[in-house]
C-alpha cells in the first residue's frame, strides 16, 4: 500500500511540474510580445538594440520551456485562446 501512495504522489508532482513548464512557456510568449512591441516604439536605435537583446534571451527560454514541456508531457503547448494582451500607453509606461 505505500508504493502505490508514493506513487501517487510522486505522479500528482509530476503533473504540477509539467503544468508549471507549460505556464512557463505561455508567460516567456506573453513577455516576447510585449518586448517586441516595446522595440517597435522605443525612441532610439540604441534602446531598441537593448530590448532586442531582451528578445533573444527571451526566445532561448520559451524554447527551451516549450521542449521540456513537450518532452516530459509528449503533447503540443497548449495557448490560452482568451489571452488578452495589455499593452502599455506608452514607451515610458513599458519600461517602467
Amino acid at each position: 500500500m505505500e508504493y502505490y501512495k508514493d506513487l501517487e504522489t510522486t505522479s500528482s508532482k509530476f503533473m504540477k511540474a509539467i503544468g508549471d513548464l507549460n505556464e512557463a512557456f505561455q508567460d516567456e510568449r506573453i513577455d516576447l510580445v510585449y518586448y517586441e512591441y516595446l522595440a517597435s516604439i522605443a525612441p532610439t536605435d540604441q534602446e531598441k538594440d537593448i530590448i532586442y537583446s531582451i528578445i533573444r534571451d527571451e526566445r532561448v527560454n520559451a524554447t527551451l520551456f516549450r521542449r521540456m514541456y513537450q518532452e516530459l508531457s509528449g503533447i503540443e503547448v497548449s495557448r490560452d485562446p482568451n489571452e488578452k494582451l495589455v499593452m502599455p500607453e506608452s514607451y515610458l509606461a513599458g519600461i517602467s
